[in-house]
C-alpha cells in the first residue's frame, strides 16, 4: 500500500484514506475523475461494481475477477479520489489490485498482481461480467438503473457490452481467454510466475460504441503509461486546488485532517463531461450514480468557498440558477440544465447569498449588471429577498402554508409548515444582502434595511416565546413548537437580540441538541424527534449544519461553543473518504438509506475553519477582515497562500499571538480577542 504514497505529491498525499477506522459501506466507496465514477466495494480485491457517466449508465455493471472460484475478499485498501489499492488472502495467495480512473477518458484501468503460491503452479482466473447498460437523459435524486441486460461479444482479449445507447468494453492483457455466454464468464489460467510477483491488466471504457473501443485501445497500448497519466492528473488537480486555497497546518492532527477531508468534494463532485449544460459542474453526489442533479440548497453550503476556488464556475452556477426560477423548484438536471422539484423556501437566502459572497470575494462587481432572462443579477438578487413579498405594503410575516412541508420533510408526521420562524427570519439577512448588493450594483435600495428592521421587530413580537426562548410557529389556526437546529443558523444573521441568542444557546446542550459525535437536527426532547431520519428529523444532521453554525457562532463572539461543536465533529475526517449528506450525532455513523453518500455541500468544514476560527471576512469596502478565534486543543496553526481580493495572504497563531503577511507586508497582534482585528487595506 505504500505504492500511492510514492506516486503521489505531497499536495496529493493529503486526500489519501486508508482503511483502518474507515465505517463507509463497501456498496458506497466508489472513485471519481470527472468524466466517469465507478464503485470500487473496498472490501474486495478484485472487482468492478457499476459504472457511470452521464448520459451512460452501468448502474448493475459488474465485473467480478475470481480466483479458483473464489471472489478474493480484501482486508485493507487506501483511497483516493482517482483511485484505490486493495488486497486480500485467498490460501497461500495474495491478490491485490489498483484500481484507477484514466486522465480525461470514461475508462479505467487495473492492474492485478497475485503473490505468494508455488512457482509455476496454475491459477484458475474467471471474470464474471453482467448488467445493464443505457443512455439515460435525466439525472435526478435517485439511482438510474438500466432497463434490460446488455449483450456480450468475445473477440480474443476484448469483450464487448452492448446495451441501449451504451456501450462497455473490456480488454486485458490476459491470453487464452475463453466466453462462457450462459455464465457470463470470461475464463483463463495463469501460471505463478517462479520469480515473484505474478502481474495482468485490465480496462473498460463507457461510452458511445466508437470512442468506448478507441478509449479502451489507447489504454491497452501502454498500460503503465495509463496509469501514470491518471497520477499525474490528479497530482495536478491537488497541485492547482492549493493554489487557489490555501494549505492549513496545526499541532491538532485531526483538525487538519478535517480540512483536508472537507476539500476531497472540490474533486468528487467536479464534472466536466460534453453532454453538460454547465462545464464544469458541480453535481451535488454522483459517486455511484445518485443525485448527479444540481441542488441549489447543497451547492449554497459552500458559498464562501466556491468563489476562491473556482470563480468562473460559481458565476456561471449562479447565472444558471437565476435563468431556470428556483423560486419554484430545488435544483436542475445536469444533462439540459432545466429545473425540477418542488421549491425550497431556504432558496431565496441560497442564491443572494451566493450572489453576495462572489462578488465580496472576487470584486467582480460588473456580474451584477450581467443580463439574465432580461433582468440584472442586481435586481435578481432584490426579487429573491421580496419573494413572496408585497413591498407595496408593511412587512408581514409569509404563510408558507403546505408548501413548508418540503422544509423538513418530517417523516412521522408531525407538522412544520405555514408560519415557520428560521424562514421568515432568513428573510431578514436576505434583505439586507440583496440591499447590500444592489448598494454595490450603484442602484441603493434603502427600503429594504428599513423593511428588515421592521421584520425584525415584528417576529419577536409574534412568535418569540420568553418563556420557552425559542419561536413559535403557526399552522392552521395553532401556534406550537418545532425545536428544529436550523434556528442556529441566525446566530449571525443579525435578526436576533443578545437575549434571544441566549435564550437559544441555552439549548444547545447535550439534554436537547448535542451529543457526543455531533449535533441533532431537532431535540432530542421535541416530539417529532426520528433517529433513522439523520438530516432533519434529529438522529443527527446534515453535514453542512454544524460547521456553518460553528462558523457563526466564531463570528458572534461565541467561540467556545464554536470550538466545542468543532471537536465533536472531527471524526469525520479520520472515519470515511468523502462527506455523506449527514452524519449521525449520538453514534459514529452516517446516513446511508439513500444515494447521497457524498455532499459538494462537504466544504463547508474547510469553509469554517477559514472563515470562523480564523476570522476571514471581507466587507462590503472590500476590505479583509482577519479575527482568529482558534481554541487552545488546536495548538499553533497556520494557513498558506490564501488568496483573496488580489491579496496573498499568510496566517500565523501561536501563543504569543497572530503574524499575517500579505502581498509581503507583515502585520501583527498580541493575543486577546480585542487586539487581534486585522484590517488589510482595502482594493
Amino acid at each position: 500500500m505504500n505504492e500511492l504514497r510514492c506516486a503521489l505529491s505531497p499536495a496529493a498525499q493529503r486526500f489519501l484514506f486508508s482503511g483502518g477506522e474507515n465505517i463507509l459501506r463497501p456498496e458506497h466507496m466508489a472513485v471519481a475523475n470527472g468524466r466517469i465514477t465507478a464503485g470500487v466495494n473496498h472490501d474486495e480485491a478484485l472487482s468492478v461494481r457499476g459504472l457511470w457517466s452521464p448520459p451512460f449508465c452501468g448502474e448493475d455493471f459488474s465485473l467480478e475477477i475470481r480466483l479458483d472460484g473464489l471472489c478474493v475478499k480484501a482486508d485493507e485498501f487506501c483511497w483516493y479520489p482517482y483511485g484505490i489499492e486493495r488486497s486480500g488472502h485467498t490460501g497461500a495467495l495474495r491478490a491485490s489490485s489498483l484500481t484507477a480512473l484514466c486522465d480525461g477518458m470514461r475508462a479505467l484501468v487495473m492492474r492485478g498482481s497475485l503473490a505468494g503460491g508455488l512457482p509455476g503452479e496454475k491459477v484458475h482466473l474467471q471474470m464474471l461480467v453482467r448488467g445493464g447498460l443505457e443512455s439515460i437523459d435525466f439525472w435526478g435524486f435517485s439511482r438510474q438503473k438500466p432497463a434490460s441486460p446488455a449483450t456480450a461479444a468475445a473477440q480474443d482479449n476484448m469483450l464487448t457490452l452492448t446495451g441501449k445507447g451504451c456501450t462497455a468494453v473490456l480488454r486485458t492483457s490476459l491470453a487464452g481467454l475463453r466466453w462462457f455466454a450462459p455464465g457470463n464468464l470470461w475464463e483463463t489460467e495463469i501460471i505463478l510466475n517462479p520469480a515473484g510477483e505474478t502481474q495482468f491488466w485490465l480496462c473498460v471504457s463507457l461510452g458511445e460504441p466508437a470512442r468506448a473501443r478507441e478509449e479502451a485501445a489507447a489504454v491497452s497500448t501502454d498500460w503503465g503509461a495509463a496509469l501514470a497519466g491518471q497520477f499525474a492528473a490528479f497530482n495536478r488537480a491537488a497541485e492547482d486546488l492549493f493554489k487557489k486555497l490555501p494549505t492549513f497546518s496545526c499541532e491538532n492532527v485531526a483538525l487538519m485532517d478535517f480540512y483536508n477531508r472537507s476539500l476531497v468534494h472540490y474533486f468528487t463532485n467536479h464534472w466536466d463531461v460534453p453532454e453538460f449544460r454547465l462545464r464544469p459542474t458541480y453535481c451535488t453526489g454522483g459517486m455511484r450514480g445518485g443525485c448527479f442533479a444540481a441542488y441549489l440548497w447543497d451547492y449554497a453550503g459552500g458559498w464562501e468557498l466556491h468563489p476562491l476556488f473556482d470563480p468562473a464556475a460559481t458565476k456561471a452556477h449562479i447565472a444558471h440558477y437565476l435563468s431556470i426560477d428556483m423560486g419554484s423548484h430545488y435544483a436542475f438536471n445536469p444533462m439540459d440544465g432545466a429545473a425540477f422539484g418542488p421549491w425550497y423556501p431556504v432558496n431565496q437566502e441560497k442564491i443572494i447569498g451566493l450572489i453576495r459572497y462572489y462578488v465580496l470575494h472576487t470584486g467582480d462587481i460588473s456580474f451584477l449588471h450581467a443580463q439574465v432572462n432580461g433582468k440584472q443579477v442586481w435586481a435578481h438578487a432584490v426579487a429573491y429577498a421580496t419573494l413572496r413579498d408585497d413591498p407595496g405594503k408593511p412587512v408581514a410575516l409569509i404563510d408558507y402554508g403546505e408548501e413548508g412541508e418540503h422544509h423538513l420533510e418530517l417523516r412521522r408526521g408531525y407538522p412544520y409548515c405555514g408560519v415557520m420562524p428560521d424562514i421568515n427570519a432568513r428573510r431578514y439577512p436576505s434583505y439586507l444582502w440583496a440591499a447590500d448588493i444592489a448598494q454595490l450594483a450603484g442602484y441603493p435600495q434603502p427600503w429594504l434595511r428599513e423593511r428588515a428592521q421592521a421584520l425584525k421587530a415584528l417576529l419577536r413580537q409574534e412568535l418569540w416565546d420568553e418563556e420557552k426562548r425559542w419561536f413559535a410557529f403557526e399552522h392552521a389556526g395553532k401556534r406550537d413548537f418545532r425545536w428544529t437546529a436550523l434556528m442556529y443558523k441566525l446566530i449571525d444573521s443579525g435578526v436576533l437580540e443578545e437575549d434571544q441568542l441566549d435564550g437559544l444557546l441555552s439549548h444547545l446542550n447535550e439534554a436537547e441538541f448535542l451529543s457526543p459525535y455531533g449535533l441533532h437536527s431537532i431535540s432530542k426532547l421535541d416530539e417529532a424527534y426520528d433517529q433513522i431520519d439523520i438530516d432533519q428529523g434529529g438522529g443527527g444532521s446534515c453535514s453542512i449544519f454544524a460547521p456553518l453554525i460553528a462558523e457563526q457562532l466564531c463570528r458572534r463572539g461565541r467561540p467556545e461553543l464554536a470550538a466545542d461543536l468543532l471537536r465533536q465533529i472531527l471524526w469525520w475526517g479520520r472515519r470515511v473518504p468523502y462527506f455523506g449528506d449527514s452524519f449521525v450525532a449520538n453514534f459514529i455513523e452516517y446516513r446511508h438509506d439513500t444515494p447521497l453518500q457524498c455532499t459538494v455541500g462537504g466544504v463547508a468544514g474547510a469553509q469554517a475553519i477559514l472563515f470562523g476560527l480564523f476570522g476571514l471576512r471581507v466587507e462590503t469596502d472590500g476590505s479583509v477582515v482577519i479575527r482568529p478565534c482558534l481554541p487552545e486543543w488546536a495548538g499553533q496553526a497556520e494557513l498558506h497562500g490564501l488568496r483573496i481580493r488580489g491579496y496573498v495572504i499568510d496566517i500565523r497563531v501561536a501563543a504569543d499571538g497572530v503574524a499575517v503577511t500579505a502581498n509581503g507586508k507583515r502585520y501583527t497582534a498580541p493575543p486577546g480577542e480585542d487586539q487581534i482585528s486585522l484590517r488589510v487595506c482595502a482594493r
